[in-house]
């Protein structure tokens, strides 16, 4: 906006000297002497500055941007409006984007709150698994050793329906015989 502001105090003091010039009826012309370049006369009457200041401040301009136009008074207040305008809405739009910036960010924390939660769902089941797993196998083992005695019985069933298959007359063994002689086990 300075760059603007030095235009209208430049144009103004251009008027200024035009209606003093006017109102003494002389010709506005720039004078300037004989061995300086007409560019820079030109140049400085443009910036409205002395001509040894010129170039510097047209540099000065030229890094800031800004250009030099013939503006009419409400053509210039229409440019200054605009650019109002648009920094308002760049101001806007910067608000609007940090605002979705902030909704974003909540978003990403509570979908890590929710994976956070998943993750520890997980780890409960995998626990539960675990002691799931170690009561089957304690299960099984069970079931083993029950097969076992099963299978112990069975033979000693067996034997004893030998015993008592044998004919009357031989003589069946006595409880003290059996302790000594060994028992009949087949392994499959």
């Amino acid at each position: 906006m300075s760059a603007i502001a030095d235009f209208k105090k430049r144009r103004d003091a251009v008027k200024a000297k035009r209606a003093v010039e006017q109102a003494n009826n002389e010709k506005p012309t720039i004078e300037a002497p004989n061995d300086t370049n007409p560019a820079l006369r030109l140049l400085a009457a443009l910036l409205g500055c002395d001509e040894q200041d010129a170039i510097a401040k047209a540099t000065e301009l030229v890094e800031q941007g800004a250009y030099i136009t013939g503006l009419t008074e409400n053509q210039l207040k229409s440019v200054e409006e605009q650019a109002e305008g648009d920094l308002q809405d760049s101001a806007d739009t910067a608000t609007i984007a940090a605002n979705d910036l902030a909704d974003t960010a909540g978003a990403v924390n509570e979908t890590a709150g929710t994976l956070n939660e998943a993750a520890n769902d997980a780890a409960d089941s995998a626990t539960e698994l675990s002691n799931t797993t170690e009561d089957v196998a304690d299960s099984a083992n069970t079931i083993a050793e029950a097969a076992v005695e099963a299978t112990q019985a069975a033979e000693d069933i067996k034997e004893v329906a030998q015993e008592l298959k044998k004919s009357p007359e031989e003589p069946q063994s006595s409880p003290s015989e059996k302790g000594t002689k060994g028992k009949n086990s087949s392994k499959k």
